[in-house]
């Protein structure tokens, strides 16, 4: 599947824009160190985030 654009007539220095539309997530990853089948240490990430295009959408605009 291909989606484009077609940019308008457009002065010199506009700027034309096309970007994909989505679902953005945002997580944490937390890590369990365990020993003997205890957690002795754990750790949490700062948040992450993943993006899942949508492959018959985008946005364009100026």
């Amino acid at each position: 599947m291909t989606t484009s654009c077609t940019s308008p007539k457009m002065s010199a220095g506009s700027e034309y824009r096309a970007a994909a539309v989505g679902t953005r997530y945002r997580y944490k990853v937390k890590k369990d160190t365990r020993m003997d089948g205890r957690v002795v240490s754990s750790t949490t990430s700062g948040w992450l985030y993943a993006f899942n295009p949508n492959p018959t959408r985008i946005h364009c605009g100026v």
